[in-house]
């Protein structure tokens, strides 16, 4: 069983430079739609500490939770008639009641 461990550990420390790569794609992405984007030193650092996080802390099985947690059909419906509501308080100028 050591040999699988180590061998194990080898497969996942050669993927995680690829899975900050994949990362930092996603970050410089978000960052390219600001009208100042941060620094490419600062986007690289946020990069790596969320990938680096990630990488330790979310399993598969925690994967799932968190998806099943957040993108419930119950969680989606909110958030529907959140969108709804705030596209209809920005069409009125943000004139009349905002519902929530």
């Amino acid at each position: 069983m050591l040999g699988l461990e180590r061998d194990s550990g080898l497969l996942g420390t050669q993927r995680l430079p690829r899975w900050r790569k994949a990362v930092l794609g996603h970050i410089e992405a978000l960052n390219g739609q600001f009208q100042r984007p941060l620094p490419y030193s600062e986007v690289k650092a946020i990069a790596k500490s969320i990938a680096t996080w990630t990488w330790k802390k979310i399993t598969p099985q925690g994967l799932r939770e968190l998806i099943e947690r957040t993108h419930s059909p119950e969680k989606q419906r909110e958030r529907g008639k959140l969108a709804t509501n705030q596209a209809e308080f920005a069409n009125t100028g943000g004139k009349g009641q905002r519902r929530i």
